[in-house]
């Protein structure tokens, strides 16, 4: 029951320029993830320079507002979409955002997050803050999105109005989150859209080496095991490697990745049945598209965030809203 479509057209120049960017500009010198020192220090560049980009946006233009809230005992930033698209519904989207479990860039996943919902006619979306490693270790960032998921289904929303989008790391907890929501008898969302996503944290997939010149972001770089993040649990452990997990009677599942990621085959994975068993599974491989590359201004970062929306609104996972209605 999976889908995988290879996308082969020619990257535009928005592209080209990104990729050639992100090649000129990465890491020369390879982060020390054993010392957590380190990591803390990158976090706190890459919040600055998360925050500079944001002021260089003018606020009107921005797609939504925010406001930071709780839910239950998880801090949380809520979006409403200004002028949705797509025609309003009554949905909800909860973003689960990546970052190498170790940073947030919030500014840039919050306007990913609401450019996604307002292509699929959004207005409500859920970002939780998750508690960051090193100072937490797995399971803590996965049971806070559970807990936060749970709060939203306690608060009488029907799961048929929710969507979860996740990206990178966020989507080793999206899944992980899942597979304990299905085990612990709770209702399922109804459609699941994973970018770039980090499924093995092992990083056993052959693409690890077979893209390794390739990788506009990653490409060049070690990529050992997040132990920062994972402590002494076993990397290929389907606890916090879903790809290894049992996917059976999870939602729906939309997956992009680029042609070029180290992590292609946590994508390509899922379509072995092993892991997925009868869950449905569309996979979208885009030529030569850098990681997270739906989060970018170029014109295919648009197409696939379109493409994301159109998804979510063929699982017709809400229903729209009465006119007037906010």
């Amino acid at each position: 029951m999976t889908d995988i479509a290879w996308l082969e057209s020619r990257p535009g120049i928005g592209a080209r320029f990104t990729n050639a960017l992100l090649r000129a500009t990465r890491a020369k010198t390879p982060l020390d993830v054993d010392n957590h020192q380190a990591l803390i220090d990158a976090r706190q560049k890459l919040d600055k320079l998360d925050t500079l980009m944001a002021k260089l946006r003018r606020k009107s233009s921005l797609p939504f507002t925010a406001r930071e809230s709780v839910l239950a005992g998880i801090p949380v930033m809520e979006l409403t979409v200004r002028a949705p698209l797509a025609p309003a519904t009554d949905g909800i989207l909860l973003f689960i955002h990546g970052g190498g479990f170790f940073f947030r860039s919030l500014h840039s996943h919050m306007l990913l997050a609401a450019r996604i919902a307002e292509q699929a006619g959004i207005r409500r979306v859920i970002l939780p803050l998750y508690s960051l490693a090193p100072e937490s270790l797995f399971p803590v960032a996965r049971d806070e999105c559970r807990h936060a998921y749970g709060a939203l289904l306690a608060s009488g929303i029907d799961p048929d109005r929710l969507a979860i989008a996740a990206d990178s790391a966020g989507a080793a907890l999206a899944l992980g989150m899942l597979v304990k929501v299905r085990d612990e008898g709770l209702a399922m969302p109804r459609a699941v859209a994973l970018l770039s996503p980090m499924l093995d944290l092992g990083y056993s997939g052959d693409a690890i080496v077979a893209n390794a010149a390739h990788d506009p972001m990653f490409g060049g770089q070690p990529m050992p095991p997040p132990t920062y993040y994972l402590g002494n649990t076993d990397p290929r452990s389907p606890e916090c490697s879903p790809l290894f997990a049992d996917l059976s009677g999870l939602p729906a599942l939309y997956v992009q990745v680029g042609s070029t990621e180290r992590l292609l085959d946590d994508s390509l994975r899922l379509a072995d049945s092993r892991h997925s068993g009868n869950l449905p599974v569309a996979i979208e491989v885009w030529k030569e598209m850098p990681h997270v590359f739906q989060a970018y201004d170029f014109r295919e970062a648009a197409q696939a965030r379109r493409h994301i929306a159109a998804f979510f609104r063929n699982m017709g996972f809400a229903r729209p809203m009465a006119t007037g209605r906010v």
